[in-house]
This record gives structure tokens, C-alpha cells and sequence, in this order.
């Protein structure tokens, strides 16, 4: 006896994927530039039909890091992702890097 799910149908037809329009970058929180803190924050963006970012999970980072990496990542858009010509909401995994050299400047 198998009670295994199937695996989901495989989407077809033609994808145009989004396409970074605007970005805008992280401020260095001042206290982690103060205890140097460093590292790679990932995100789960949800980018909507309309191309805004509609959602963002915290994957993993530092803990002093992650608010900024939130609310940069939730001011940028995209261009829609196409499905057969048909605009459609899709996740997407973001990694912001924070080097304290950047810090710096």
C-alpha cells in the first residue's frame, strides 16, 4: 500500500520571469555596525501579479541584520511574471549580504 502523494502536475507553458525594476538597499543598522556584525539574511519574497513584493519571510541571518533586510526588500518591484501572457504571483528566495567593509563608507 502506497500513501505517498503524487508529486503536483509540472506547470506548463511559456514563463517570463520577473525582473528586478527597482531595488533599494539596506541601511546598516548602527548596532550591528558597532559589534561588527556581518552575514547573509535569506528572505521568502511573495511578488504579486502586480509585481509589488506582497510578503517577506525570514529564512535565516543574523538577528541584527534582519529588519533592515525586511523593510529594503519590501520596497522593491518587479516586473510581473508572465504565464502564457498572464501576470501571476510567485515566491522567490532573497539573499542580502551585509559586509561590515560596506559599513564603512
Amino acid at each position: 500500500m502506497n500513501l505517498r502523494k503524487p508529486d503536483p502536475p509540472p506547470v506548463t507553458g511559456v514563463v517570463k520571469p520577473a525582473e528586478l525594476l527597482h531595488q533599494v538597499n539596506p541601511e546598516y543598522p548602527k548596532l550591528a555596525r558597532a559589534q561588527r556584525v556581518q552575514g547573509t539574511v535569506r528572505l521568502n519574497v511573495t511578488i504579486g501579479a502586480d509585481g509589488v513584493v506582497h510578503s517577506v519571510t525570514v529564512l535565516n541571518g543574523p538577528l541584527l541584520l534582519i529588519r533592515a533586510a525586511e523593510e529594503a526588500v519590501r520596497q522593491w518591484r518587479y516586473s510581473p511574471t508572465l504565464l502564457d501572457g498572464k501576470p501571476i504571483e510567485v515566491q522567490k528566495e532573497v539573499d542580502l549580504r551585509f559586509h561590515f567593509s560596506e559599513a564603512l563608507r
